[in-house]
């Protein structure tokens, strides 16, 4: 947050402040990394932008936006676009760019020595930019660059190629620069996630100017121009401290930890040449990429880390061979795991106090690795020393930090009722189970929150190794593998008590479906099992109204896997579309993914849908409706707690007032038109029972909007 100093801190730290030539102080904001020495200007855009100005001035509103970060990990951070297409410039003999100006946060003349930190990341590698910069009076005193890789040097400063380090794509890239840039003396020092990276001493800057001052964003270079992509910047916490006064002396940096999560500190890498590929994350999930010098992704996660934080190592740390290689501080009483190559059979010595807990996670090398998760328990603000990873050669390990757990208290057995068929007790969607082979009906049961991890059947121990978006955390029935010997018409029936699509995921390996699935809709989605040959099992869908009887027929095969029942509540209902010339063409639907098509009166199609709206429920509009001018377009009803998004077209610059109060989260649709639309994302939450109202497109020249609904 930007806040002025009232300046009544240590009396002689205040006269020397007085006397300096700047026209405010403002201190540390908590989302990003810190300046050293005395702080003269933050800002961590939560409630503004003050001090920073759009480069060049007649650049765009939508340009530089203020949004919730996309990650999730630092409230709201700057948003930065360049349009593919966009021509803005400062003058004609310029290269166009997407920048900010902190010249109205503060100025320093050119002896000053100054610390510069900021937070910065990109949705992609392509970048082909100045990315953030020292400017004068008379110009560019020094520029840090990324390639068409991404890879960073500084321009301006001897040496400034002499560090090999690329940007962490859709992931912070905390940066801190140390600078004095007069003309005898001079140096750079520049720390990335902790590491410094540069330092360069002996330097002299000829340049003459009266005042310095920084910019951040996109400058393109020469081949930006070139490649002329669209690309989105984002910044957080810009902090500028003075080292020409008296201050608090500052720690060398080393390694530390990303700011603002809540269970890992003080994270410490000793194999210095890698440590900045070693990062803390938050919510762990597949999908997520491994290593922090690897592309390899996490295809399996178990139920008992899913959503934790986590450290990303760097691959290349497995050639350390120095105990301990890191250490951290948990500030709670937490769970450490460590995922440990099963390639590594004789395990390291440091390793011997831990306990295997069964469950493993896996990856996507051409060669799928498995990682099995050794568990300890540390007190709260215990330090927690990890050793190298046994094998110069296998894959490094991932650190997991979860909350301590409790102890489960053993569950009082049941009384199971004689099967004739045998009803299962109910949960909140499913009620009245029955099973009518009544042999092995016992080993049915109702279960909630589908992960990957969860038992698949009630009499064998497989257990699914992938559940897509689309049906994670929904209700399901545990079904007993023995019931695929079953023949008949009527195997299984339940009520669902509210309007819901349910899903039978049918093995793959029976290729003449049961007859009684022939009314229900491949969805695309699958399941996936641990079996020795793991097993796929596509996911059939049908719709149903609340209160209705679901029956479902036996396996169509007695040697053949058995298919699991899931249900999943209809988060949108009671649609109604005020423009009824275009009614028709609207729709509801679900597994929003690249490749739907975008309206129902057009055959465009997504070609990007981010991750964290895959799967979700959504709403097909008609095109045409982006005609109608009434104040309300459409109403529906959320059943859930949710968060509902709009995806609206960046072509309107000026958006509709009735978007004023959603949040742009910083995500994008893009579709496949010839000249491809981009529609940014906007968010607000809404409570279960809520009627959600729009209004009109706000342009009836541009693309229609499209509304997805994502549960909380």
């Amino acid at each position: 947050m930007l806040r002025y100093s009232t300046m009544l801190k240590i009396i002689c730290v205040w006269v020397i402040i007085c006397l300096l030539p700047i026209s405010s102080t403002v201190f540390a904001g908590t989302q990003g990394p810190d300046a050293d020495g005395t702080i003269m200007y933050s800002q961590d855009f939560e409630n503004n932008m003050d001090g920073c100005k759009k480069s060049p001035s007649g650049l765009p509103d939508s340009r530089v936006t203020r949004v919730a970060d996309p990650l999730g990990q630092r409230g709201t951070v700057l948003k930065l676009l360049w349009q593919s297409g966009d021509d803005y410039r400062t003058s004609s003999g310029t290269n166009p760019r997407t920048e900010i100006n902190v010249v109205d946060g503060y100025e320093w003349p050119r002896n000053q020595i100054v610390s510069i930190a900021w937070g910065q990341r990109f949705d992609t590698s392509v970048i082909n930019a100045t990315i953030a910069q020292v400017i004068g009076d008379n110009g560019p005193y020094w520029m840090l660059n990324a390639d068409g890789t991404g890879k960073l040097s500084v321009m301006g400063v001897t040496g400034g190629s002499d560090f090999n380090y690329t940007l962490k794509t859709n992931q912070w890239n905390d940066f801190k620069v140390e600078w004095k840039g007069s003309t005898t003396n001079a140096y750079f020092k520049m720390w990335i996630n902790g590491v410094q990276v540069l330092n360069k001493t002996g330097l002299s800057f000829s340049r003459s100017t009266v005042n310095m001052h920084t910019k951040f964003g996109i400058y393109n270079r020469d081949a930006g121009v070139e490649e002329n992509n669209t690309r989105n910047c984002y910044l957080s916490n810009i902090s500028i401290g003075n080292l020409s006064v008296p201050s608090t002396p500052t720690p060398v940096p080393t390694p530390t930890h990303t700011p603002g999560l809540s269970m890992i500190a003080n994270l410490s890498v000793k194999d210095t040449a890698n440590a900045a590929d070693w990062s803390i994350q938050k919510n762990l999930q597949a999908g997520n990429t491994e290593y922090g010098d690897r592309t390899f992704t996490f295809t399996s996660v178990p139920s008992i880390v899913a959503g934790a934080e986590w450290v990303r190592t760097a691959n290349d740390s497995k050639m350390y061979t120095t105990d301990p290689l890191v250490t951290f501080t948990v500030v709670q009483a937490a769970d450490v795991y460590v995922a440990h190559n099963d390639m590594i059979t004789a395990k390291p010595s440091w390793l011997s106090g831990w306990t295997d807990t069964g469950a493993d996670l896996v990856n996507n090398e051409s060669t799928p690795r498995t990682y099995s998760l050794y568990k300890k328990s540390y007190a709260a603000n215990s330090t927690v020393s990890l050793g190298s990873n046994g094998d110069t050669s296998q894959g490094m390990y991932t650190v997991i930090v979860t909350t301590a757990s409790t102890p489960t208290p053993t569950p009082t057995p049941t009384p199971i009722p004689t099967p004739t068929p045998t009803p299962v007790p109910g949960q909140s969607i499913i009620t009245d189970l029955l099973v009518s082979d009544t042999a092995n009906a016992a080993d049915w049961s109702i279960q909630s929150n589908l992960q990957p991890g969860n038992t698949e059947y009630g009499d064998r121990t497989y257990t699914f190794t992938s559940v897509p978006s689309t049906v994670a955390g929904a209700e399901w029935i545990r079904t007993a593998n023995d019931s695929k010997a079953y023949i008949g018409a009527a195997l299984a029936s339940f009520t669902v008590t509210r309007d819901c699509t349910v899903y039978v995921a049918h093995i793959d390996k029976i290729t003449t479906k049961p007859s009684w699935l022939s009314g229900w809709t491949d969805s695309g989605s699958d399941l996936v099992d641990d079996e020795a040959t793991p097993y796929t099992f596509s996911l059939y869908r049908k719709s149903y109204t609340a209160n209705s009887t679901v029956t479902l027929g036996d396996n169509g095969s007695t040697s053949w896997g058995m298919y699991t029942v899931i249900v999943k509540p209809v988060l949108i209902t009671n649609l109604s579309v005020n423009d009824t010339a275009n009614a028709a063409d609207w729709s509801i639907q679900n597994n929003l993914q690249p490749g739907n098509n975008q309206y129902g009166d057009r055959t465009y199609a997504f070609t990007s849908v981010p991750a964290t709206v895959a799967g979700a429920d959504w709403i097909r509009t008609a095109a045409d409706s982006r005609t109608y001018t009434g104040s309300t377009l459409v109403t529906f009803t959320v059943n859930k707690d949710c968060d509902v998004y709009v995806a609206h077209s960046d072509s309107i610059e000026i958006k509709p007032s009735w978007l004023d109060n959603w949040v742009d989260s910083g995500y994008d649709l893009v579709n496949n038109e010839s000249n491809p639309k981009i529609f940014s994302l906007y968010m607000k939450a809404f409570a279960a029972g809520s009627i959600v109202s729009f209004g009109d497109n706000g342009d009836t020249g541009s693309g229609m909007y499209t509304i997805i609904v994502k549960a909380r």
